[in-house]
């Protein structure tokens, strides 16, 4: 027997020599352990301590209780790895390497392994890293491949086998969405508070530009409902503002080049009084600005221009950009606590974050003090 550490808790210790003789087959699989008094005679503590122990490896998925059997050791595929695997569009994407971080600071803090998986938009390629992962890690964090209704036959799977799973970033549009863990940010608050300063500010005139097929992602969805109800309460027309989709060929920075070639597209309505451009995202407005500039349009003399997130890569383009800031870092940590969470303690209940966001007045558009002393209604989230 090895010798227990006065230092150490007695538990912690008789439970990791337990599990080491799982591991190594002394206790094979379906087999029945030793009793509790017998691992007490063995070890020389109290039954108190026996069964802390034997709880924490019931937890990890080491073994199992038959109520009047006994204790019997778990098949090996069950056991908890301390591995949980993160799925995003890409781990270079601007948006998502923050989230990244946060996911992995907080699972490694918890002694869990983070494993990275670039799904690049593709239905496939995330259903087989599900499939390949599925008995090497306890649970999965997933920024979703999905338009409108249709998600991965991995989804799918974890969904019917309830294995333990959140959203991050976005929900896909599914029945009963609130039986799922997820996080995402406030997409609608945060577009509703951006639309109204604006218009608190002088502005009359909206682009609402999206990429293609934006409308049929939820998140996207959110903010144009959040741009329409704003609109609507300050009784501004719909002649007055505008829906255009451009590309989505540059989804790895951002959109930064969709927003660009749009910009023919979009000078043709600068002529509006008082007009603001407010896409979907700040790689998009990034490009938009790039464009706009270069053709010698200026900004926000002639137009205003705003994007959403706040992401890092403003900084690096010099930008002054009115945004909407999304704590990207917290959502890939807020998640990752979820998910150990959820693989600790199966029968907790479903939990559902929506993260605060900030908006971030700068330079890209106008602010008339006089206009917005008027209106003390703004709330910034």
């Amino acid at each position: 027997m090895k010798k227990i550490i006065e230092y150490q808790p007695k538990y912690k210790q008789i439970k990791e020599i337990l599990k080491e003789r799982i591991i190594k087959g002394k206790y094979a699989e379906g087999t029945k352990m030793p009793s509790e008094n017998q691992l007490v005679k063995e070890f020389g503590v109290s039954k108190h301590t026996i069964l802390k122990a034997l709880t924490e490896l019931i937890n990890e998925n080491y073994i199992y209780r038959i109520q009047g059997k006994g204790t019997f050791v778990c098949e090996s595929k069950k056991r908890k790895k301390n591995k949980i695997a993160i799925i995003v569009y890409h781990s270079e994407n601007i948006y998502f390497s923050k989230i990244i971080r946060g996911a992995e600071d907080y699972a490694k803090s918890n002694n869990y392994h983070l494993i990275l998986c670039n799904s690049v938009g593709d239905y496939e390629k995330e259903t087989s890293y599900i499939n390949s992962l599925i008995n090497e890690v306890d649970g999965f964090l997933i920024s979703c491949v999905y338009l409108e209704n249709k998600i991965s036959s991995g989804l799918s799977f974890l969904i019917k086998n309830k294995f333990p799973f959140v959203f991050i970033s976005h929900i896909p549009e599914i029945k009963n969405i609130k039986k799922f863990d997820f996080v995402i940010p406030d997409n609608f608050g945060g577009f509703y508070n951006l639309t109204k300063h604006l218009i608190i500010n002088g502005y009359k005139n909206f682009i609402f530009l999206s990429i293609k097929n934006g409308f049929k992602r939820t998140e996207i969805k959110q903010r144009y409902e959040a741009f329409k109800k704003a609109l609507k309460e300050s009784k501004i027309k719909e002649d007055n503002w505008i829906v255009i989709e451009t590309t989505d060929n540059d989804a790895m920075s951002g959109y930064i080049g969709d927003g660009y070639a749009i910009c023919d597209e979009l000078i043709k309505h600068i002529n509006k009084e008082k007009l603001c451009i407010m896409c979907v995202g700040d790689g998009l407005a990034i490009g938009v600005l790039n464009g706009l500039r270069k053709k010698g349009i200026k900004i926000p003399e002639e137009v205003g221009v705003t994007g959403f997130d706040d992401i890092d890569i403003l900084n690096k383009w010099g930008t002054e950009l009115t945004t909407v800031a999304t704590p990207l870092y917290e959502m890939g940590k807020e998640g990752a606590r979820i998910l150990i969470n959820r693989i600790e303690n199966p029968k907790h209940k479903k939990t559902q974050v929506i993260l605060p966001v900030e908006l971030k007045i700068r330079g890209t558009t106008l602010t008339n003090k006089k206009l917005e002393k008027k209106d003390k209604k703004e709330v910034l989230l």
